[in-house]
This record gives C-alpha cells, structure tokens and sequence, in this order.
C-alpha cells in the first residue's frame, strides 16, 4: 500500500468513526431542544459551511469536528493534485513514446531499405506501441486516483453542510417515525434519505460521502480492469502485431487485470457493507426516534455518613 492510499485511509476512518461518534453523543447527552441550545449554530453555521467545509462547525463552537473536516477536504485535496501533477508528466512520456512509434514506423516503410533493415524498424514500432499503451495505462491510473480523491473531498462538502444544517435548528422533525419506510428510503442507495427522515443530517450527509466515493473508487477501478482487458486481448490475438511479444509483455497486463479486478471488488464490498449498515441504521433510528424524550438516565454524585455514593435518576414521560 503506497503512501498515498495510507494517507487517504486514515484521513477516511478518522471522519468516519469521528462522525459516528459525534452523531452518539448528541442523541445519548442531549434532548432535541437542548441539542440545537449546545450546538447549533442557526443558517449562518449552514453558509459558512457551504463556503468552506468545517467553517460552519467550527462557527458553531464544534473545534474539533471542524478542524477534522477542514483537514480532511485539505488532504484530500492535496491527493487529488498530487495524482493529477503525476498524470500529466506520464502524458509527457507517452507523447515522447508515440512520437517514437510514428519515427519507426515512418521508416520501416521507407522503400530505401533493405528488408532486414525494414524488420528491424517494424518491430522497434511494435514495441514502442506496447510501452506507449503501458504508459498510457499509467496516466489513466494517475487519473482515475485523482478523480476518487475529488469524490472524497466532494463527500466531505456535502457531510459538512449536512451537519452543519442538522445543527442549524432550521429544521425540526417532530412526531414518531415508520421503521418501514425509513428501511425503504434508505434502500435508494447513495442519498441517506433513510437518515434524513430520522432527522440525522449528519448521518445522511455520512451515507452520501461513504456510498458516492465508494461507488467512483469502484467505477474506476473497472475501468483500468476493462482497459487493461482490452490491451491484453490485443496481445494474446494470434493475428495482432504484439502478440510476438505476448511473452515479455503479457505478464504486465494480467497483472494489472488481476490487481484492478481486486481492487474493484474489495470496494464494492466496501460499500454493500455500508449500504447494509445505512438501512440497519435508518430502521433503528426510527424506532429511537423519540427516545430521548421518553427515557433520560441521570447519574448523580452524592456523599452520605457511609461515604461516596452514585445514584441514578430515571425519567419517564414527554417533555410538554
């Protein structure tokens, strides 16, 4: 795993489980009303966000959940440019490969020459085919990497300004929630509806980065597995000019076939895991809807003759 990949990972789980955690605290410690008190930070929090993903969080006394936001979008960011600066020097040395190809393949039609002179020339312009298809496979997975780190800082946006308008106290989801539709909504992959009729914007805005990135990491990598199918075929066709060199250069493609179709895979797992989670989620969330209101455990510290004691307070009932 390359430096990059590790990087990326971290910066994921870090606002993954943060945000999971987050989305705890608030509904375990707080009742609705007490929530939007302690951490909303009205539609200034929700503009600021849509500006800058964290602003709004950190608008709204929330350092930490901001400071990771707005690190995340950074790395992200800086993953993104950093894959597409690598594309475009591998475009650089694809062009100087078909420029190559073109040269041989300009003389090994040349009637001035001799046929073994012609031959040599003709197989140098296959090769260089070959290390021009490879390189351009190269700037495709420069590429593609790049565009799976803008669908993560995409996410990222969208799970700020989400959570940031769940803060916000702008919206208020009273009443009791259908378990069954909230599985039905949140079975529509990708849109956290399931989360959003809960009232857990946070979670919705979660769904939303974790499913949409999930699915582009995947689409891409099927997309080198089928470009590195294609190349591979060319190769092993009896008829084709580089089937002469299936040997030397076969390996390459089947590698890159064989690591793309993992790749693709474990990334589509990745996400019917979490797609999986969302619907559990939203159904579990719906039947809690009004728990806080419902139940509240307060502990309390007290010192008596017999020493320290800890004592709980239940309370049963609504808050009208």
């Amino acid at each position: 795993m390359n430096r990059n990949k590790i990087v990326m990972l971290i910066a994921v789980c870090i606002l993954i489980f943060g945000s999971l955690l987050w989305s705890h605290e608030d509904s375990s410690f707080y009742t609705p009303g007490e929530m939007e008190s302690a951490g909303g930070g009205g539609a200034g929090a929700v503009v600021l966000s849509a500006l800058l993903p964290g602003a709004g969080q950190l608008y709204s006394s929330q350092y930490v959940k901001g400071g990771i936001i707005l690190a995340f979008e950074v790395v992200t960011a800086a993953v993104a440019h950093n894959w597409l600066a690598k594309s475009n020097v591998r475009r650089k040395s694809y062009q100087e490969l078909i420029d190559s190809v073109h040269y041989y393949g300009a003389k090994g039609s040349d009637g001035a020459l001799d046929e073994d002179e012609l031959e040599v020339y003709r197989d140098r312009a296959v090769r260089f085919s070959i290390r021009a298809d490879q390189a351009d496979f190269s700037v495709r997975e420069a590429r593609y990497r790049a565009y799976s780190a803008f669908a993560w800082m995409a996410g990222g946006y969208v799970y700020s300004l989400s959570d940031a308008l769940g803060h916000s106290g702008l919206i208020d989801i009273e009443g009791p929630r259908d378990p069954a539709l909230a599985a039905g909504l949140a079975a529509i992959p990708g849109l956290g509806l399931g989360q959003f009729y809960n009232g857990e914007f946070s979670k919705g805005g979660l769904v939303i980065m974790v499913q949409g990135s999930l699915a582009v990491v995947a689409l891409n990598y099927h997309r080198l597995m089928q470009e590195a199918s294609r190349n591979y075929g060319i190769m092993s066709h009896t008829q084709s000019e580089q089937h002469q060199f299936a040997n030397e250069y076969g390996r390459y493609w089947k590698g890159k076939y064989d690591s793309a179709f993992s790749n693709r895979n474990t990334y589509l797992w990745y996400s019917l895991f979490f797609y999986l989670y969302s619907v559990v989620d939203a159904v579990v969330d719906a039947h809690l809807f009004d728990f806080p209101e419902k139940t509240r455990i307060l502990p309390d510290l007290a010192v008596g003759n017999s020493g320290l004691g800890f004592s709980y307070s239940f309370y049963f009932g609504t808050n009208d």
